[in-house]
């Protein structure tokens, strides 16, 4: 039987290069909460505990960064911009890439253009006044996007998304089917990458389906991490410091900088410059056809 091969082309890495990985760091703080749940506002326990994301956690993951001497990319609701915002000036003093998350973490889904628009520019301001620089990436909360996304994207001057999950590398997303339509790079996640579907538990809430053990969560990633290696693949991990900020969690992801470092021929790199190195090289372009209405 003939083999049958990855429909998607080969991506050329830096010189010397054959795969990347990017460590990126959603820190939600309680704006993760106060869109989806804002009877949380009044609930100090339930704050408190999102807010182990600023006061403890971010630091446990700064200070990993440092020593392993690697820069990440955090993506960061404006209303956590604007209620942190000495934290989010050590981001920046400590040389990691800083991107646009939304204002108060919303969820997209069922949003309409002009109501997404004006989160969009939210988010924005809250960046031009506290870290005094606009954001060149996007994530958007839950990974949840609308087909104007993209194209909302671009008229105010991302180079990049990180939000879907269709390919294993870098592509450019189109706007429209027209060859000469703009594109945007997209760096592309996964629900298995993201300590989120491990760790999250909150009685009431989101109780999730019980925590998993750290060494568990390692053995997951290693294992995509070897497998988009060899394919020539981007391993692109989500992490939140209310959850891998924990001792033990936080472990696991030294250990897996460590991995990664071992890797001679891995390019670890900032979102932002994968996405630069992806506007210089042959990537695949990508529109997505809307699905008609269904019953």
């Amino acid at each position: 039987m003939k083999a049958i091969a990855l429909r998607y082309p080969k991506f050329h890495w830096p010189e010397g290069k054959t795969s990347a990985a990017i460590i990126s760091v959603d820190m939600d703080a309680e704006s993760g909460l106060l869109f989806t749940n804002p009877e949380t506002a009044t609930q100090l326990d339930v704050m408190v505990h999102q807010a182990y994301d600023v006061r403890t956690g971010v630091y446990r993951l700064l200070d990993v960064f440092e020593r392993k001497e690697i820069r990440t990319s955090f993506f960061i609701p404006g209303h956590a911009i604007e209620r942190w915002p000495e934290t989010v000036r050590d981001i920046v003093v400590a040389g990691h890439e800083i991107g646009h998350h939304g204002y108060l973490h919303e969820y997209l889904a069922g949003m309409d253009r002009e109501e997404e628009e004006k989160i969009l520019l939210r988010g924005l301001a809250a960046f031009e006044k506290v870290v005094g620089q606009r954001p060149q990436g996007y994530r958007a909360p839950g990974f949840k996007v609308n087909y104007w996304t993209p194209e909302l994207l671009i008229k105010h001057g991302f180079i990049y998304d990180s939000s879907l999950q269709d390919f294993d590398i870098p592509y450019r997303l189109a706007v429209a089917e027209s060859q000469e339509a703009p594109t945007i790079i997209e760096l592309p996640v996964q629900w298995m990458l993201d300590d989120f579907a491990y760790y999250v538990h909150l009685p009431r809430l989101r109780p999730g389906f019980g925590i998993e053990n750290p060494e568990n969560v390692f053995a997951i990633w290693k294992a995509e991490l070897d497998a988009l290696v060899a394919e020539g693949g981007c391993f692109n991990l989500t992490v939140h410091p209310f959850l891998s900020g924990r001792a033990s969690r936080c472990r696991i992801v030294e250990r897996m900088i460590d991995y990664m470092q071992s890797i001679e021929q891995l390019w670890i790199a900032p979102a932002i410059e994968v996405a630069k190195h992806a506007q210089t090289v042959a990537t695949a372009r990508i529109w997505n056809r809307p699905i008609d209405q269904v019953c």
